[in-house]
């Protein structure tokens, strides 16, 4: 059974995601303070955190920030504020997705179960839309007049590997110039999906809807702000390194030059 940590301070809220929750065959804990909350989450065994934004004492901002320099547990955020500052400023400090109140409790649980699957089918290694040889098809990386991409497929290790970024899939690990870069888990999935079809240009609503499994119409902002993170980490890891390229009026895609 997947678990899930909510932390909610409304009673009423917090009862119809329990109940909800439990038709749906999740086990869910409830803590009512944004402290109780990062020291439950930090005490691991969760799938995925549901947090609300209005928080007493330490708010569902605080508590994500706290828990990004120790965990890249999937969260979600709940946000009663149906402004784009709160929406953008949720995924700037590692949200996977968000959900405005009021909401119904069956578009919350389909986005559970869209991250969620997504879990499952990284950690089982497996791949999602473009297969690697489909990527490696595609690919017109060249270096010295060969394909700089590869695919290597050993003891179950599924990889993308350039002259200087190296993706493996089953560990969910990421290194530019033999560096650890460290990205949340949404942001590793849009790099996988951009780099596993390299040299293919995705627009917004393709990504969205390829990482989190749902509609992609008006979340091109979502997008954009996960897409400017996982730049800024890999430029961390190698100065003046974006192998994702924006092309103006069509989206992004992963190359190498």
């Amino acid at each position: 059974m997947e678990k899930l940590l909510l932390v909610e301070d409304d009673d009423k809220i917090a009862d119809f995601i329990i109940k909800y929750a439990a038709s749906e065959n999740f086990g869910i804990r409830r803590e009512n303070s944004g402290e109780g909350g990062l020291r439950e989450a930090l005490a691991g065994g969760y799938d995925l955190l549901i947090l609300d934004i209005g928080l007493p004492g330490m708010n569902g901002l605080q508590l994500c920030r706290e828990l990004r320099k120790k965990s890249q547990a999937p969260v979600i955020f709940l946000t009663a504020k149906d402004e784009e500052i709160d929406k953008i400023l949720a995924l700037e400090i590692g949200a996977d997705d968000y959900i405005t109140k009021p909401f119904s409790p069956r578009e919350l649980f389909a986005r559970i179960k869209a991250i969620l699957r997504r879990c499952a089918v990284s950690n089982s290694g497996g791949l999602k839309e473009s297969s690697l040889p489909e990527a490696i098809a595609a690919a017109h990386l060249k270096n010295g007049g060969e394909t700089s991409l590869s695919y290597a497929d050993k003891a179950g290790s599924h990889t993308v590997k350039t002259s200087r970024i190296e993706i493996n899939f089953q560990r969910r690990e990421v290194k530019v110039d033999s560096k650890i870069v460290t990205l949340t888990f949404t942001q590793f999935e849009i790099l996988k999906k951009l780099a596993a079809g390299a040299g293919i240009v995705y627009s917004r609503e393709e990504i969205y809807v390829g990482v989190w499994g749902a509609d992609g119409e008006g979340m091109s902002r979502t997008v954009d702000v996960h897409i400017k993170h996982i730049r800024e980490s890999l430029n961390a890891a190698a100065p003046g390194y974006n192998p994702i390229i924006s092309v103006r009026g069509a989206g992004y895609k992963f190359e190498e030059n």
